[in-house]
C-alpha cells in the first residue's frame, strides 16, 4: 500500500512526498525486494538531485537482487554507473 501511495505522488511530481512513503515502506518492508527495487529506481534516476543517492541506490538495488537470488528478471544484472545513476542491463 505504501508504494502504491509512492507511486501515485510521484506521477503526481509531488517527488518528496513519494520518497517520505518509500523510506517508511522500507522501513516496514526492507527485505521486500520491489520495495528495495523501486527505492534504488528513484534514488538513481530522479531528475531531481536532492532526491538521488547513488550509493544508497548501489545498496539497495544489489538487496534487491540478492533477495531475489538472480532469479527476477527486472532486477538481475542491474548495476548503476556514475553520472546520473543510470541503469545498465548485462
Amino acid at each position: 500500500m505504501l508504494t502504491w501511495v509512492a507511486e501515485e505522488y510521484i506521477k503526481k511530481g509531488q517527488s518528496q512526498h513519494a520518497m517520505a512513503f518509500y523510506r517508511t515502506a522500507l522501513q516496514t518492508g526492507h527485505d521486500n525486494p520491489l520495495i528495495l527495487n523501486n527505492i534504488a529506481w528513484q534514488l538513481a534516476t530522479h531528475k531531481d538531485a536532492s532526491i538521488r543517492d547513488g550509493k544508497l541506490a548501489v545498496k539497495w538495488a544489489t538487496q534487491a537482487v540478492k533477495l531475489t537470488k538472480n532469479k527476477e528478471p527486472g532486477y538481475t544484472g542491474c548495476r548503476l554507473r556514475g553520472g546520473r545513476g543510470s541503469l545498465i542491463r548485462h
